[in-house]
């Protein structure tokens, strides 16, 4: 059985995260459609850990899966349950498959290194002694986050605020009254905008398991200062506020 919440109480203070407490009506994916599907990253050692399961159990069941054996549901199930089951409540960063399904696309091998990069993952950099980050991605559609108590149509979808983030080079909090985050790219100089959003953690299902990748490219410290100024200079034209993070990134 699950142990996160399929509803949300935003007058609860001990189980909603203050990010979700008080959501302007005129936030924009409050009206997303509940059929877009969501994009999101997990650590599968990490999973697995947390599941309580071997690296090794996880990644066979998710293989089968991923090569359409449903015998391994039930397992596959079993391992994501428990892990919803021991994770916390924290808010989850997700990206919007629309934006970065050109990257699963492709036939090139780096796929995995490429979607990071997009999506901003500053943490999986593998500097040794870790040589790689076998990674799991979950497509999961908007319908699947935990509502609003008062409203089961409304899912609490926000753009990042700096409070949700610890300080890195690839996370930009946007200024107050943004219609949506922003990733900061972490592989090119001018890279398209990718949206970011914020939920309450998901259930993960054996069908939202999407891929299953390694990350093994390390990242490139002058690419990404250039990427974050140029993503900086986006942020403050899009938002009309030229002094944003002026303080920080002068």
């Amino acid at each position: 059985m699950s142990g996160l919440p399929g509803k949300i109480d935003p007058t609860d203070n001990t189980l909603c995260p203050e990010t979700f407490q008080q959501i302007p009506g005129s936030s924009p994916f409050l009206s997303a459609s509940l059929n877009l599907d969501l994009i999101r990253v997990e650590n599968l050692t990490d999973v697995a850990t947390r599941a309580g399961y071997l690296p090794s159990v996880l990644r066979d069941s998710a293989d089968r899966i991923l090569k359409g054996d449903m015998s391994a549901e039930a397992d596959l199930g079993d391992i994501l349950d428990s892990f919803s089951t021991r994770r916390d409540l924290r808010p989850a960063f997700a990206g919007f498959y629309l934006d970065v399904q050109d990257i699963f696309s492709s036939s090139i091998a780096g796929w995995a290194d490429d979607l990071r990069d997009a999506l901003g993952l500053y943490h999986y950099n593998p500097l040794p002694p870790v040589s790689e980050f076998t990674v799991l991605v979950f497509r999961y559609p908007i319908r699947s986050v935990p509502h609003f108590l008062s409203d089961a149509k409304v899912r609490p979808l926000v753009p990042p605020s700096v409070l949700d983030s610890r300080p890195n080079p690839a996370f930009c909090p946007v200024p107050a009254g943004s219609m949506t985050g922003h990733t900061v790219h972490l592989g090119l100089n001018v890279p398209p905008l990718m949206r970011e959003v914020i939920h309450p953690p998901v259930a993960y299902k054996p069908t939202h398991v999407f891929r299953m990748g390694v990350i093994r490219r390390r990242l490139q410290i002058a690419t990404l200062e250039e990427s974050r100024r140029w993503h900086l200079e986006v942020v403050r034209d899009q938002s009309r506020r030229p002094d944003f993070a002026r303080s920080t990134d002068p």
